[in-house]
């Protein structure tokens, strides 16, 4: 099932987890993960 209705903001300073988090929110259908 994709979401195309959801934004997700990943706000990390660890840009190695973000990346990881970014990647898995991605896997599971989400297009926009934009990390700050």
């Amino acid at each position: 099932m994709k979401v195309n209705s959801l934004n997700v903001l990943v706000i990390d300073e660890n840009r190695i987890r973000a990346s990881i988090i970014e990647d898995g929110l991605r896997e599971a259908g989400f297009d926009r993960v934009p990390h700050i």
